[in-house]
């Protein structure tokens, strides 16, 4: 089944613009890249989604200092 077709429809993101005029098809190493770049950017649509629906639901929240600093809190009295 070819991507692109009714019942595959192409991902988002994922617009075959690697392939140059009057070339049929693009490289593997071009196509992993564009799979990669369209999977990074649904994971990004996604955690979006999850942020916007804590933050709707009241959800707890940090900055980004204290996200920074998490790794480090246990390491504060020394024994970590």
């Amino acid at each position: 089944m070819k991507i692109g077709s009714p019942a595959q429809p192409t991902p988002p993101g994922l617009d075959h613009s690697c392939t140059a005029p009057g070339r049929d098809s693009a490289t593997a190493r071009e196509a992993r890249t564009d799979l990669a770049e369209a999977w990074e950017e649904s994971a990004d649509l996604l955690l979006a989604r999850e942020a916007e629906a804590v933050l709707a639901e009241g959800g707890p929240t940090v900055t980004m200092a204290e996200l920074a600093a998490g790794p480090f809190a246990d390491d504060a009295d020394g024994q970590g």
